[in-house]
């Protein structure tokens, strides 16, 4: 486990076809791997970088370092009595990824047939609640049969006579169990078969009691086998549907790689990711209320929407990661407004359907000024007009921003009324941060309402994407929903709605 490393490894390590005695801190994203020479050539390493750095541990473990930048480098002197010098050089290196296990990985080595990885609140986004039980009506004699089977079946197994010793069982024992139902859900997608099982960690029951805890993993069996940044790419888009479905942000906490299970001692390693944590001790843990789809009691309606997201993963990857990188967060600000009206830009033009023809008289007019204009210097000025020109007929943001609506009107049964309103007023207002001109009203004095332009875009991205990927919007609302961005959205939309004719008016 990587919470289990040292923060600070010794070893040696081979940089250029030299070895190096070294020290490798993991401390986030101050983690930095610092080498030591006796020449000065050390103090320049990071100028000629390799793509990876190979490391052995005193304990013996195997280290590879990946995607490595350069910290610096320099030397220490302390003078002898016969008034020399004696030098220390060294070089100090940030890896991205360090790699741990029982060998050295090469970057470009294709021998990894799946990723394992466990993620914050993971309980509660597959909430597994009967897998594990309190036994609460039971009696001393099933108890005590239930100790006679085990040693009975222990001395089967291991061949070997347990000493027999009286156990006293009272009146009212405790029972707690884990069914050993494994796995939760597993599925075939375009990245590969997606797994999500129980990782129970169980230790012996001694007489200070017993502990059963459990993680979550998921795990993805790639179809054929990856190399390490291969790998790596198939996380994030998993972990994006299951921030929307949560209703907050999601991070790796721990992640393996796995070599083929048909090898006669398959190879686990262990990744640890040099980046700042997001975890925050302050955080509220989400409620499984708050799903947008209950996993256990859903599981179709989760393999089809998780399913359907990746298959448009890399059409979709960059309007996504505007949007994951505004959704969820507790900073309102104009920067977030401009963020999340910029995504209908950036989603796929196949997603609006064909360019808008315009009427004969209209084209006549656009083709005519163009000839002109064609005809005049270069200017920026110039420039502008035959950019508009060529703007005509495509469609306009507040056009974009309607057609998902659309998606959302024809798919949930709400009643979104004045929603055009939000959409022009939301525009309007990222228009004036980005371009300056008038405003349609204060922002600054009503910024609740800049707020609000702000949920309503996300909530029409979020939704949209949700609806098409096959989710049952009547289904969560039917069902109480609470605590997820959607559902706040959509409690607080009427009050916004009169807020905003209120202004506009």
């Amino acid at each position: 486990m990587i919470s289990d490393w040292n923060e600070k490894n010794i070893g040696t390590f081979s940089i250029n076809g030299k070895d190096y005695l070294g020290e490798l801190k993991l401390s986030g994203s101050n983690s930095l791997l610092t080498v030591w020479g006796e020449d000065r050539a050390t103090s320049v390493l990071g100028h000629n970088l390799p793509d990876q750095i190979h490391g052995s541990f005193n304990d013996l473990k195997k280290v590879t370092l990946l995607d490595l930048f350069n910290f610096g480098g320099g030397h220490n002197s302390k003078q002898r009595s016969d008034g020399n010098y004696d030098y220390r050089y060294f070089s100090e290196i940030c890896p991205s990824y360090v790699i741990l296990g029982d060998r050295y990985i090469a970057k470009e080595e294709q021998s990894f047939e799946a990723i394992e990885f466990f993620i914050t609140h993971s309980s509660t986004l597959f909430f597994d609640s009967q897998t594990f039980h309190d036994v609460i009506h039971t009696n001393k004699e099933m108890v005590e049969r239930l100790i006679t089977e085990d040693h009975s079946k222990s001395e089967e197994l291991y061949e070997n006579s347990f000493p027999r010793r009286s156990i006293k069982v009272g009146d009212y024992p405790i029972v707690s169990i884990y069914t050993g139902a494994h796995e939760i859900i597993s599925f075939d997608t375009s990245l590969g078969r997606v797994e999500i099982c129980n990782r129970p960690l169980h230790q012996l029951a001694s007489p200070n009691g017993y502990k059963l805890e459990n993680k979550v993993s998921c795990t993805i069996r790639f179809t054929k086998n990856l190399n390490f940044e291969q790998a790596n790419k198939t996380t994030p888009p998993l972990l994006s549907i299951f921030e929307l479905i949560l209703g907050c942000k999601l991070e790796i906490i721990e992640y393996k790689l796995h070599s083929p299970s048909t090898k006669e001692y398959p190879e686990i390693f262990d990744i640890y990711q040099c980046r700042e944590s997001l975890n925050n001790d302050d955080e509220k843990i989400p409620h499984p209320a708050q799903r947008l789809i209950h996993v256990e009691s859903n599981q179709d309606e989760f393999k089809r929407v998780v399913c359907n997201w990746l298959i448009k993963k890399d059409d979709w990857q960059d309007a996504r990661w505007q949007f994951f990188g505004s959704f969820a967060e507790n900073k309102y600000d104009t920067d977030r407004l401009i963020k999340v009206a910029n995504m209908f830009d950036i989603i796929p033009t196949s997603a609006y359907g064909k360019k808008n023809n315009l009427p004969t008289e209209l084209e006549a007019a656009k083709q005519e000024c163009r000839k002109i204009f064609k005809g005049l210097p270069d200017s920026i000025e110039r420039g502008s007009i035959l950019g508009a020109l060529g703007r005509l007929g495509t469609k306009t943001l507040k056009h974009k921003i309607q057609i998902r609506t659309d998606i959302i009107k024809s798919g949930a049964s709400y009643d979104f009324t004045n929603i055009e309103l939000v959409i022009s007023q939301s525009v309007d207002c990222r228009n004036y941060f980005v371009h300056g001109g008038n405003q349609k009203f204060d922002y600054y004095d009503n910024l609740d309402m800049v707020c609000f332009f702000i949920s309503t875009l996300e909530f029409i991205y979020g939704v949209s994407e949700l609806l098409e990927s096959g989710w049952d919007f009547n289904n969560w609302k039917y069902n109480s929903p609470m605590n997820h961005p959607f559902y706040f959205y959509l409690e607080s939309y009427q009050f916004n709605i009169n807020k905003l004719k209120n202004i506009t008016n």
